[in-house]
């Protein structure tokens, strides 16, 4: 069987993986990026782009093009039932833009798509991992690192025996793309009603998107004209257009690994944990542990590896529980009035600093001070090549 050596295996090729992979080429270490699919998703899940991301993406060279596409958000507008209720300013602003684009932005020629990713074995100075392509062929990998960035069904954490603590919530989300609303302006508009939550959020494209919480699951097919008339009821108005983007609904959920280290088996991203997407945080998140995992795997130390295992749970298990305060401000409420009162007194006080740098995740683990150092000098690798 045919073998391959590489520095890194990057498993899957999502918005995470695709972060690791482009900071591994400025930093000259080789690797190998694969994904089962054979083309890029067009889906547009993660749209906020939250200041750190945004200062990733600037280091790999991709600022202009993201600002070029991307909308800024700098306030979010609250509302109860009945009025509004106060303003919150992201200092640092948030950036939106469509997955889609996203993924267009990241993605690498580099990548082998349509190769699965099969089983695993140790190795000297690695491991061996086996692949196959999409015609059937299965060759061996052999690689320093195998990192696990595919996704909340990861193969690579299932095959290193890592367990996971999950919980799925009550809530069921409906949400649609729909054209922009000028008289919404750039503004994200929260609306915090008693049978619960509501949100339209600016995008790129002069798209926004609009969410919301349902009271019960719809069992058929949803609809456009289910989230125009929810939107109607919680919002007053009205989505005159057809949507942008098909109709979905989801039940959030929450996922954690016990361990994302696995001797040379790193986890990151959504293999490593999931969180509810109220608040944006999953793709935020999933860039920092990328970030951290180059820097490891160009110079990773034995203490490197149980810090990186440290703050990437710590910084999930932070970001977790922001979008659950998320979540349970959004749920239906017979004290609505008491929940408006609260959030109108938190809106009007000096802790909307402090709940700017929550939702904007600057208060999760992270060393933003890599963010700085220069491409062309990485520090000399620890671990011996493959032999």
């Amino acid at each position: 069987m045919h073998i391959e050596r590489t520095t890194t295996l990057i498993v899957g090729a999502g918005p995470t993986g695709l972060v690791l992979a482009r900071r591994l080429k400025q930093l000259n270490v080789p690797f190998i990026i694969i994904d089962k699919r054979t083309q890029t998703s067009q889906e547009t899940r993660s749209i906020g782009i939250h200041p750190t991301g945004a200062a990733i993406l600037q280091c790999l060279g991709l600022g202009s093009e993201l600002h070029k596409h991307a909308r800024r958000v700098k306030t979010g507008q609250a509302y109860g039932s009945t009025h509004r209720l106060g303003t919150l300013t992201f200092s640092e602003g948030i950036l939106t833009l469509s997955q889609v684009i996203t993924m267009q932005l990241l993605d690498l020629t580099e990548t082998r798509r349509g190769v699965e990713f099969i089983g695993t074995e140790p190795a000297e100075h690695g491991i061996r991992a086996f692949v196959r392509t999409a015609d059937g062929v299965e060759y061996i990998i052999h690689a320093e690192w195998l990192i696990g960035c595919d996704g909340h069904r990861s193969r690579v954490r299932d095959k290193a025996g890592i367990t996971t603590q999950t919980f799925d919530y009550p809530d069921h989300i409906i949400m649609g793309d729909f054209p922009e609303s000028p008289a919404l302006g750039d503004k994200a508009h929260i609306y915090v009603h008693r049978d619960g939550l509501a949100e339209a959020l600016p995008m790129s494209g002069n798209q926004r998107r609009w969410l919301a919480r349902l009271l019960e699951p719809i069992d058929t097919e949803p609809t456009p004209e289910d989230l125009v008339k929810i939107i109607k009821e919680r919002t007053g108005h009205e989505l005159n257009q057809p949507p942008n983007s098909p109709i979905r609904i989801f039940r959030p959920q929450r996922m954690l690994a016990d361990h994302v280290v696995q001797g040379r088996i790193l986890l990151a991203g959504d293999a490593a944990h999931v969180m509810s997407p109220i608040g944006g945080q999953g793709m935020n998140v999933g860039w920092m542990d990328a970030w951290e995992l180059a820097e490891l795997v160009v110079g990773g130390e034995k203490h490197d590896i149980e810090n990186y295992n440290r703050r990437c749970r710590k910084r999930a298990h932070k970001a977790i529980r922001v979008a659950e305060r998320n979540m349970a401000i959004g749920r239906p409420s017979r004290h609505s009035w008491f929940r408006s009162t609260i959030i109108w007194l938190s809106l009007h006080s000096p802790l909307t600093r402090y709940m700017d740098q929550l939702f904007t995740l600057q208060r999760v683990p992270f060393n933003s001070a890599t963010l700085t150092r220069p491409p062309e000098t990485p520090r000399q690798r620890a671990t011996a090549p493959p032999p």
